[in-house]
């Protein structure tokens, strides 16, 4: 199993990067983006975007759920076919809900940065 981890909401760990970024001299859009793009990137390394970037309504759910139907499809064997990302969106509504999990020691680090 795992160590015991702290679990921290994205605000909070989001809020700390972004501190240390601009401590450490990053310019304010560099170090907000930095930290977004942490903060936004799981443990498994795959990323969330904002719908919102999209210019049409409704465009980034039509693309979505276009890419799920072309790749869900029966295995070989009968069992399920998981799409890219799919354990990465659990992954995040569950650290959104419950915190995002961290290691006591690195979080305290993080934090005296």
């Amino acid at each position: 199993m795992f160590p015991a981890v702290l679990r921290v909401t994205y605000q909070e760990l989001f809020d700390v990067l972004l501190r240390a970024l601009l401590e450490l001299g990053f310019e304010t859009e560099r170090a907000a983006l930095c930290a977004r793009l942490f903060a936004d990137t799981d443990r498994d390394g795959g990323v969330a975007f904002d719908p919102s970037s999209f210019d049409e309504a409704g465009a980034a759910a039509r693309v979505a759920d276009q890419i799920i139907e072309s790749i869900r499809q029966p295995a070989a064997d009968g069992g399920e076919v998981r799409y890219p990302g799919e354990r990465t969106l659990e992954t995040r509504r569950r650290n959104l809900e419950e915190g995002i999990p961290v290691e006591p020691s690195v979080w305290e680090q993080v934090q005296s940065l």
